[in-house]
């Protein structure tokens, strides 16, 4: 044990001044008695003052000379000297997603902790997510680092590159340890890789339409983090439909696999990928998609009103007509339509400048040919009376005609795409089949291929434009949104609204479990003894106190 302040043992000889009291307060006193004959035989004591005096101390005196010396020796500052396998650690625990799983923030708390009892410090904290903080400066104070250790958790998000949480490490540390279940196999420091967990999990979901444009398909790439075969189960909801779409597949360990959904039917502007079976780390089971397309589309009407046309539309996506732009789709009935038409077209018996409409015409044999506004379509079963002629510009394609008139059409056109459909519809059976409605589907898939929507990372910030909100559970989010939860989320901009998905970042959850290092510089902690040394003074002065009170002093 060493002495900080050697010379505050001085304060020892403060003993003496008790030792004079003590005498002080036991020399003789003069009491009455009844007759002073009865003392005249006693024989004189012959013993010296001192003599008399050493058989009358007693606990009382002991007791205060002990406080006076503990509190010289508490003044003086021990400190006990003790060897600890390593001096000054920066431990860097990984606070992402990584630290999610049950068990894992109890476990790398327990690697910490046993860090820090292990070493001589000063010690400090950081926190590995994105971004990383300092979670507990350094310091010499063992209780501080323990405690900053005990309110270890993690983050729902991702972590960045491990130079960025090193950078925050003070320069000339002696030891820098890593502890994470998913640590860089490059890391140039001390690493403590956690125990592995077994995870299933959706590692990608996107929804895209195919190339010809005849229909949308989801693709869900699902990884097997386990040592096991796993029936791993993928549902694709669409959100505004309510419709899902399921499929199954038995997928082998530490192995990824790709589902594919064709998404037969009206094209939904938002999607939940959900994994089954339910594992301990559910925020990669359930992932999200949205299309850049509004929940509801918007149509300009110009021309006849058609119950069977507004019927069929309905029936393969969510629409509704708006007299005020923007619009998504103009959709043209029985009308010449002269001046030009920004974006995708309809015609139904209509006509542009660009694609003049003719007189009526008596229908002919039917000739289809293999295109994607008649994939499922049987026109076989189609009786019409006549259609009107239509100059088709070039270029354009006519995957089905009537004797020599084109009755569907599609072309591109510098403004927007187009389609045609000639056939008159009150002088036909095309609204009673089943083709009909398939035909206006395989329309609106080609006329709006919408490309993905708004992608959001949970717990990074995104920049909004001027005038566009995000609707969220803490309310409406303007100029900058940080995300919070994993979602899918409203986003206002100039008077629409769409849908934006919100996912949580892929972190990888398994590495190879390994233990503490070694290090190879031992050091030397001083713990300070003057603690112990104050309990004993009171713990002391306490039953000094008592004995007193016993005695009536």
């Amino acid at each position: 044990m060493n002495l900080l302040v050697p010379w505050a043992l001085a304060w020892g000889a403060a003993s003496f001044a008790v030792v004079v009291l003590y005498m002080l307060r036991r020399r003789e006193r003069e009491l009455p008695v009844s007759a002073l004959f009865l003392w005249e035989k006693v024989p004189p004591d012959a013993m010296s003052r001192l003599a008399r005096w050493l058989p009358r101390t007693d606990l009382l005196l002991w007791a205060q000379i002990a406080v006076v010396l503990l509190m010289a020796l508490a003044l003086a500052a021990p400190v006990v000297i003790r060897a600890r396998p390593a001096g000054a650690t920066a431990i860097v625990v990984d606070t992402s997603l990584t630290l999610a799983p049950q068990g894992r923030a109890r476990e790398a708390r327990d690697v910490a902790q046993e860090l820090v009892a292990k070493s001589a410090g000063p010690w400090v904290l950081v926190g590995w997510s994105d971004p990383p903080e300092v979670l507990v400066g350094p310091t010499t104070r063992e209780e501080e680092i323990m405690a900053g250790i005990a309110k270890l958790s993690y983050s729902i998000s991702g972590r960045s590159p491990l130079s960025h949480a090193l950078a925050l490490v003070p320069q000339g540390w002696e030891r820098v340890v890593v502890v994470s279940g998913a640590p860089p196999q490059d890391a140039q420091v001390e690493v403590v890789t956690l125990s592995p967990v077994d995870n299933l999990a959706i590692e990608a979901f996107a929804v895209r339409s195919q190339p010809d444009g005849s229909h949308y398909q989801a693709l869900v790439t699902v990884r097997n983090d386990s040592d096991r075969y796993e029936d791993m189960r993928v549902t694709v909801r669409d959100v505004a439909g309510g419709r899902s779409f399921r499929q199954a597949r038995l997928v082998a360990p530490q192995t990824s696999d790709t589902f594919l959904f064709p998404l037969w039917g009206a094209v939904g502007p938002a999607y939940v990928a959900e994994l089954s079976p339910q594992d301990g780390f559910p925020y990669d089971n359930v992932r999200y998609y949205a299309l850049d397309m509004p929940p509801t589309l918007r149509l300009r009407w110009v021309g006849e009103d058609d119950r069977y046309l507004w019927a069929g539309l309905r029936a393969v996506a969510h629409v509704e007509r708006a007299d005020e732009p923007p619009w998504d789709l103009t959709v043209v009935v029985r009308e010449d339509l002269e001046e030009p038409v920004n974006g995708p077209c309809l015609l139904v018996e209509g006509g542009l400048a660009e694609a003049p409409r003719g007189e009526l015409v008596p229908a002919g044999q039917w000739t289809a040919t293999s295109d994607v506004l008649l994939a499922h379509v049987d026109t076989g079963l189609w009786a019409a009376e006549t259609l009107h002629a239509l100059a088709v510009p070039d270029g354009g394609e006519v995957p089905l005609r009537s004797g020599d008139q084109p009755a569907v059409a599609r072309w591109h056109s510098p403004e927007g795409r187009r389609v045609a459909l000639t056939v008159h519809l009150r002088r036909s059976n095309l609204p009673q089949t089943l083709g009909f409605p398939v035909l206006l589907r395989n329309a609106l898939a080609w006329l709006l291929p919408w490309p993905e929507g708004g992608t959001a990372t949970v717990g990074r910030a995104v920049q909004l434009a001027e005038g566009t909100s995000v609707d969220t559970s803490a309310g409406k989010a303007v100029s900058v949104w940080v995300p919070h939860e994993p979602g899918l989320f409203e986003l206002q901009e100039g008077g629409r609204s769409r849908y934006v998905a919100t996912n949580i970042p892929h972190v990888p959850l398994r590495g190879e479990r390994s233990g503490l290092v070694s290090p190879q510089a031992p050091a030397e902690q001083s713990v300070a003894g003057w603690p112990w040394v104050v309990g004993v003074l009171l713990a002391l002065l306490g039953g000094e106190w008592l004995l007193a009170r016993r005695r009536g002093v």
